[in-house]
C-alpha cells in the first residue's frame, strides 16, 4: 500500500455495492496500525458472539 499511495487508479462511478462506492469515492485510512485493529476487533466480536450462542459467555 506504501507504493501505491498517491497513485489512485480511476474507478467506475459505482460498482453496485454500497460499501465498496463509499471506499472508492472517500478518503479511506490505509493505515496498517488502524486496519489490523479493525480487523481483530471483528475476530473478537464474532467469537463472543459465538460463545454467547453456545450459552460459554453470560451476555453483556
Amino acid at each position: 500500500m506504501r507504493h501505491r499511495s498517491g497513485r489512485r487508479q480511476r474507478q467506475p462511478a459505482t460498482t453496485g455495492h454500497p460499501a465498496l462506492d463509499y471506499v472508492t469515492r472517500e478518503q479511506f485510512d490505509f493505515n496498517l496500525n488502524t486496519v489490523f485493529e479493525y480487523g481483530l476487533q471483528r475476530i473478537l466480536d464474532g467469537i463472543e458472539a459465538h460463545h454467547r450462542a453456545l450459552g460459554l459467555t453470560p451476555s453483556r
